[in-house]
This record gives C-alpha cells, sequence and structure tokens, in this order.
C-alpha cells in the first residue's frame, strides 16, 4: 500500500537526517573549528590561518552547529510524530 510520503519524509529518512547533522558537527568539533568562530569577533582563529580561511572555517563551524543544534531536534520530533501517525493508522 502506498501513502505518497517519499523516502525523504519517512520517519527513516528524518531520524538519518538528524544523526548526520550531529556527526557533522561532532566532527567539526574534534577538528577544532570551534576556534575559528572568533571570526565573528574580528579576529583570527590561528596564529598561521589567514583571514579567508578562517573565515570559511569558523562558518563552516556555526552552520554545522545550527544544523545539529536547531535542525536535528525537529527532525527527531517530526520523524517521532510520523511513527506515532503510523502506530494509530495500523490500529
Amino acid at each position: 500500500m502506498k501513502t505518497g510520503r517519499s523516502k525523504f519524509m519517512s520517519t527513516g529518512g528524518l531520524l538519518g537526517r538528524a544523526v548526520l547533522l550531529v556527526l557533522f558537527l561532532v566532527l567539526c568539533d574534534l577538528f577544532g573549528l570551534r576556534n575559528y568562530t572568533s571570526i565573528l569577533c574580528g579576529t583570527v582563529g590561528a596564529a598561521g590561518s589567514g583571514q579567508y580561511l578562517s573565515a570559511i572555517l569558523g562558518l563552516t563551524y556555526v552552520v554545522a552547529y545550527l544544523g545539529g543544534i536547531v535542525l536535528a531536534p525537529i527532525f527527531v520530533i517530526a520523524g517521532s510524530l510520523l511513527w506515532i501517525e503510523g502506530l494509530r493508522r495500523k490500529m
């Protein structure tokens, strides 16, 4: 039976994307990109890196942070609601 919902909006798809976003944030943190967010204040992140590299790495960490902290919980909640809806329809 086809529900018309694509894999993009399925429970597994949403939860998988949430896990990927959190993993990307953890990897960025492990590689030390958090130090480069100081470019937002106008200072260079590391002594050996240039201004443009610091800006790119800082922006990458900010995007990863927003994805992991803002989007990932939304995907988990949406996936959980879809799962609960699927359970309810089976009853």
